[in-house]
């Protein structure tokens, strides 16, 4: 019941006229974050939150246990492993019995991943975007929504955010007024201003900072790269103390460079805060107040860091990041490859008091070093072109390509009998309704891709010198 009232409120706001919206902001934040479902979730996390390790590795243990369980009795692929598990045996040890798998894998055998639990009315089909040149898309659990929610107010509320707090936020979503030079809009709802990161650059750089300073919030949130670019006009137009303090800026989705963090850091006149999550849920952990190593929430999920044979590896070494989630029981990701990789911190704990596995820095799987120059010499990063979309679904794979500025081809190996002009529509307008007039799209249909030497399909093939942008933005330091 709480999944469809939650449903039902997100379907009334979003098609609802602004003034109706904006009254919808003042209802209490647990409806608007998922009711008792999410109440229950935060309760859980704050309970446990400082619990000594020991009762942590308990409470973890039961919840593996319960998630393997799940598995072998109602997903296809663990039940033919024919492994047994009894309420006596250690979860630890049993999981080491399942094999590590990756995306290309699961997009292979994804009927076999299924939970017998599965329907249309608990689960969403959603994507990652396509990071890799090929979209993977999978069943989750609507409920698992609700559940990150609570996880990701427990991990800003480090930063000393309050739900309802105003928030400025560079992600990729689409911004209705683009065509008419308004590169923002509000979202009452959470009570943020979302800010285009595709528009930012020397001649809209005073409208946005303007807006900022209207506005007046307590949080700037998004990507590295758009919140690097926007401290960096700050500092030209020496506006510093024209903005408004802000708590925190809290960064996602990108590797963020130690320069960024002091740019902006010092421009903004506060601290930093970064995180580590993705759309497969299948690990979380976010820097606390005292420190910039990652704290792994153990109710979250079951995190591995192993080497390239599968072993975990000791306290300061790094390895790749292999995770086991707890939130979604309609498509279990049981040791799932999520192809990013950390450095293992040593287990000293912290002195915040949360007695949790930390990890000394993370590296993305994406390769965000690489952006897409503008029209206007603005620097896009891969991540907001990142399209969580149906646009591909009849494209085996598609890639990103850039040799001259202002200009972006989309190289496209079609699925044969599948992919139409509607499906070159789609892929335009997708792109389009997050960059406007920004970049010019090329579709370029071909039988093949760029293939790294390593034999991975990067999602980006950059031909200008993109160091000489990047350049432009470190000399502000």
């Amino acid at each position: 019941m709480t999944t469809i009232l939650n449903k039902l409120f997100t379907m009334l706001f979003y098609g609802s006229p602004e003034p109706f919206k904006k009254l919808m902001m003042y209802l209490p934040v647990e409806i608007k974050l998922g009711g008792k479902l999410f109440r229950e979730t935060y309760a859980f996390i704050k309970s446990t939150e400082f619990l000594p390790r020991e009762k942590l590795v308990k409470i973890q243990e039961k919840m593996l246990k319960k998630t393997l369980m799940n598995a072998v009795s109602k997903v296809p692929f663990y039940k033919r492993l024919g492994i047994k598990i009894s309420s006596a045996d250690d979860a630890f040890k049993i999981i080491r019995k399942f094999p590590l798998i990756d995306k290309d894998f699961l997009k292979e055998n994804m009927k076999l991943f299924l939970s017998g639990d599965i329907n249309s009315l608990n689960t969403y089909y959603t994507s990652t975007g396509g990071t890799s040149g090929r979209q993977f898309t999978f069943y989750i659990d609507k409920e698992a929504y609700i559940k990150e929610w609570a996880f990701m107010i427990s991990l800003w509320e480090r930063a000393g955010y309050k739900p309802g707090d105003k928030v400025v936020t560079f992600r990729g979503v689409k911004i209705k007024g683009v065509s008419k030079g308004i590169y923002w809009q509000e979202q009452p709802l959470y009570n943020a201003l979302e800010m285009s990161p595709f528009h930012l650059n020397y001649e809209t750089a005073p409208l946005y900072i303007r807006k900022i300073i209207e506005w007046k919030p307590k949080f700037l949130h998004g990507y590295p790269s758009a919140i690097t670019l926007l401290a960096k006009f700050v500092k030209e137009y020496n506006l510093e103390e024209k903005i408004p303090p802000v708590k925190a800026v809290l960064l996602t989705s990108e590797n963020i460079y130690s320069w960024q963090r002091e740019l902006i850091s010092k421009v903004f006149r506060t601290r930093v805060f970064s995180w580590y999550g993705q759309t497969e849920k299948v690990a979380l952990a976010g820097e606390c107040g005292y420190s910039s190593l990652y704290h792994v929430f153990p109710q979250y999920s079951y995190v591995e860091v192993v080497d390239k044979n599968g072993e975990p590896v000791d306290e300061g070494e790094e390895g790749e990041i292999v995770g086991t989630g707890f939130l979604n029981r309609a498509m279990p990701f049981i040791r799932y490859k999520t192809g990013d990789y950390a450095k293992l911190a040593e287990n000293v704990g912290c002195v915040c008091g949360r007695d949790y596995m930390l990890l000394e820095y993370v590296k993305g799987r994406h390769d965000f070093e690489y952006f897409v120059v503008g029209k206007r010499e603005s620097l896009i990063s891969v991540a907001a072109l990142n399209i969580h979309t149906d646009a591909f679904e009849n494209c085996e794979r598609f890639q990103l390509y850039q040799d001259t500025p202002g200009k972006l081809v989309i190289k496209v190996v079609p699925i044969p009998g599948k992919f139409t002009d509607k499906d070159i529509k789609k892929i335009e307008k997708a792109f389009k309704d997050r960059i406007g007039d920004e970049l010019y799209i090329e579709i370029d249909l071909r039988e093949d891709i760029h293939i790294a030497p390593s034999g991975k399909i990067p999602l980006l093939v950059q031909k200008l010198n993109i160091n000489k942008y990047v350049k432009e933005i470190r000399s502000g330091l």
